[in-house]
């Protein structure tokens, strides 16, 4: 039975009658409660953390998601970021592995070593069956607005201050950068379509299509501002 406020460490007359007596004795009780903590989260040498004293970000959920939809290394969920997750979530390189390592922590993933193509070992990572639990829970509750960065279409807001020729470059780069992701995109969906032996999960095809639609519609309104642009200035 666990008694700190017994001992030497209370003993003496400079503890005793003490004014800061109350301060000790909560620091005595805060320090116990996180050797428990520690303990009870701590099996044959590895350490767990509460997933209920872990602050979960959105980073966290991006990535059970991506490890939900197939086994991935901190690799594979970079490349699948940066290309076909790139419509729905934006997220550092350097913010990805130590977001794995909390989330292996708390005990929501797994990992098995393997053998990469160039000899060096990649950490596959699974969703345990808390982390399935945790994800589902998250996924079924509803979701803020998406907040919207486009540095983009600040800079359109300001396309007054420029020529007519400096606004059509820019809106034909535009164009084009976003006529490269929609084809990317269709492409994908091609891919897996033509690939019978695996069905593509339904969540995977109505972010696919979504993406489809966002670049679709970006190019569209690339075409439309040109079209503003050309009548504005008389050619």
């Amino acid at each position: 039975m666990l008694r700190p406020l017994q001992g030497a460490l209370w003993t003496g007359p400079s503890s005793q009658n003490s004014p800061n007596m109350p301060q000790l004795l909560q620091l005595s009780v805060l320090v116990t409660a996180c050797v428990l903590l520690i303990s009870t989260y701590s099996q044959s040498g590895t350490h767990y953390v509460n997933i209920n004293i872990m602050k979960m970000n959105p980073l966290h959920y991006v990535l059970m998601a991506g490890i939900d939809a197939a086994p991935s290394s901190g690799y594979d969920l970079t490349l699948w970021l940066a290309n076909l997750g790139r419509h729905f979530w934006a997220a550092e390189h350097s913010s990805i592995y130590p977001a794995l390592q909390q989330l292996q922590n708390a005990g929501l993933l797994t990992h098995r070593e393997q053998l990469g193509k160039k000899g060096q070992t990649r950490k596959i990572y699974r969703l345990s069956a808390h982390g399935r639990k945790e994800l589902k829970k998250w996924v079924d509750e509803p979701s803020a607005d998406a907040q919207v960065r486009d540095e983009q279409m600040v800079k359109v807001l300001c396309f007054d201050l420029l020529p007519r020729e400096r606004i059509v470059e820019h809106l034909r780069r535009i164009r084009e950068h976003h006529a490269a992701k929609l084809f990317y995109y269709e492409d994908s969906l091609q891919r897996h379509r033509e690939n019978r032996r695996q069905e593509l999960r339904l969540g995977p095809l109505l972010t696919l299509h979504r993406g489809i639609l966002a670049a679709r519609a970006y190019v569209q309104w690339c075409d439309e501002a040109l079209s503003l642009v050309a009548k504005r200035f008389g050619g």
